[in-house]
This record gives C-alpha cells, sequence and structure tokens, in this order.
C-alpha cells in the first residue's frame, strides 16, 4: 500500500512501505534441498501467509516521521480517485482486518493439520483392524518329531579335500579295499617265492636251468603285469579325468624308462640269461611302479 503527499504546487510524493524477500525465501528452501518437498511446499505457505499479514499491517503503520516532514512542507494527504479528497480508511481497514483473519486461521490450519492427520489415522487403523480374528484357525504347530540320522562313518564320507584330484563322491572306504588288494598282491609274492626273494629278491634257486628260470621269470611278470593292469581300471575309476589324462602320460614315460633299466640290467648278465634277466628286471620295476601308485592315489591315509 502506499500514500500519496501532494503540496501547494501540485507537487506530489508517494510514502510506501518495501519488502523483504530474505525473509520469504529463508523459510523454505532448505526443506526443497533436502528433498521434502510437502515440508518445503508447507513451509512456503506458512511464510507467504505471515508475510501477507506483516506487509498487511505495515501497510496501514505508514512511516509517520516522512508523513509529517511532508506535512510541515505543506502537503496534504490526497485520494487519486476522488479527485483530491483526504480517503477515508474506515472501510480498508475492516477489509484489511477481515484478510488478516482469514490469514491467521489457515496458518493455524496448517500448523495442527498433521496432528489431526495422525489421530485420524490411528483412528482409521484401529477400525480396520478385527479384534475376533482367530489366529489358531489358519496357523497350526507342528510337532517335532525327531528322527534318526543315518549313522555315516567317517571312511563312508565323500572325500572333501582332494586337492582336485579324484572325482565326487569317492569315499576312503573304497580306497582302503583297493590298496588292501594290491598290498595282498606284494605280499603274496613272498610266499610264492619264499624267503630269498623278500630278502635279496632272487627268484631263482639254480641259476643253470635257462627253461625253468625263463619259465619262473616270466610267470612273476604276468603276475605283475596283470596287477598294474587291474590298479591302473582302480585308478580309472577313483580319479578325476584331468588327474588321469596326466598319469596316462606318465604312465606311457615310465613303460620306456622300465625297459630301459632292464636292458641295462641285463646287458651285465651272461649271454645265456640275459633274456631271463630282462624279463626279471621288468617285473622288479612293475612292482615298485605298483607300490608307488599304491601308495600316491590308493593310502587314504596319505590323504
Amino acid at each position: 500500500m502506499k500514500i500519496i503527499m501532494e503540496n501547494k504546487n501540485g507537487i506530489r510524493k508517494e510514502v510506501k512501505e518495501g519488502f523483504s524477500w530474505t525473509t520469504f525465501f529463508f523459510g523454505w528452501i532448505p526443506s526443497l534441498i533436502r528433498g521434502d518437498i510437502v515440508s518445503a511446499l508447507k513451509v512456503f505457505i506458512l511464510g507467504a501467509l505471515t508475510i501477507g499479514i506483516y506487509t498487511d499491517f505495515k501497510s496501514r503503520t505508514i512511516n509517520q516521521d516522512y508523513k509529517e516532514f511532508l506535512l510541515e512542507k505543506g502537503y496534504e494527504e490526497v485520494d487519486e480517485e476522488s479527485g483530491g479528497m483526504p480517503s477515508c480508511r474506515i472501510f480498508e481497514d475492516i477489509l484489511v482486518g477481515i484478510v488478516v483473519g482469514v490469514k491467521i486461521l489457515l496458518i493455524i490450519f496448517l500448523i495442527i493439520l498433521p496432528f489431526i492427520g495422525v489421530k485420524v489415522g490411528y483412528d482409521l487403523l484401529d477400525k480396520n483392524i478385527p479384534t475376533d480374528y482367530n489366529i489358531s484357525g489358519d496357523y497350526h504347530i507342528e510337532e517335532k518329531v525327531e528322527q534318526t540320522p543315518n549313522k555315516i562313518t567317517e571312511n563312508n564320507k565323500p572325500i572333501v579335500n582332494n586337492n582336485g584330484v579324484y572325482k565326487d563322491g569317492v569315499t576312503k572306504t573304497e580306497l582302503q579295499n583297493a590298496y588292501n588288494q594290491y598290498n595282498d598282491v606284494l605280499s603274496n609274492l613272498t610266499v610264492k617265492y619264499g624267503k630269498a626273494y623278500n630278502q635279496y629278491g632272487i627268484l631263482f634257486e639254480d641259476s643253470s636251468d635257462k627253461e625253468a628260470n625263463l619259465s619262473i621269470a616270466n610267470e612273476y611278470f604276468k603276475t605283475l603285469d596283470d596287477a598294474l593292469n587291474s590298479q591302473w581300471k582302480e585308478l580309472k575309476t577313483v580319479l578325476n579325468e584331468k588327474t588321469f589324462k596326466k598319469l596316462q602320460k606318465e604312465q606311457v614315460q615310465w613303460i620306456k624308462d622300465r625297459d630301459k633299466i632292464a636292458e641295462e640290467e641285463s646287458s651285465k648278465s651272461d649271454s645265456s640269461f640275459k633274456e631271463v634277466s630282462f624279463i626279471t628286471n621288468q617285473g622288479k620295476q612293475t612292482e615298485l611302479r605298483i607300490r608307488e601308485l599304491n601308495e600316491k592315489y590308493l593310502n587314504p591315509n596319505n590323504l
């Protein structure tokens, strides 16, 4: 609102109240920055209403000092629309009072609205929850029946920490059975060929009988060769594909090394005994190979 002052010479001056936008902005911007749009809108409305009341009030209390200064200079208050007559402000005061009163009521309503909403919400929530809900009708408690777990011995458990060597599900019992089988084959050699074989590895009591010794050597080698082939099938059953393929390559080289050692050892014998010595050393290398594979892959105590 503004008041127009005019002197005798017809020169007019305006007396008006300014408006501070700083107060307007500081109220709702922080809430908007936080992302709380509802709070920002609420503060904005409250701020706008409050500033409206403030400006309405200030508009009725014009700068009296400036007004009195102009009156002393010969100015008089005039009404532009009434042709220079002093304005009658009683109706304006009533109208401004009504507007201010409405704004105050709106502010009070906005302040207490959240509390009303909470109370109404709780009342509605209480009404929507049935009090005669029968929990036992929808739920039932099952009695726990203790079941006797299957007893699995340590040896029957699948090998877990096998370092990627064995197939899934292989048990220590399987390995132990295979290990015992080939240990028995090796133990029977002592029984069959006597104390001399056990202590010195001697197969022949009479080295002069070539035909008899050749027959013993062939039987000895065949027994061990058959045992190695059987052990090889067992290893294929328990070892995973990657390990077994690697072992196959090793076996090819081992056969070459076996025959090479047998050849070198037989070359030290008489020509008449050379063939017997070759076959015998093949058998001895095969026996060592069976022991090696047995301990490395089939002995469960080495896992």
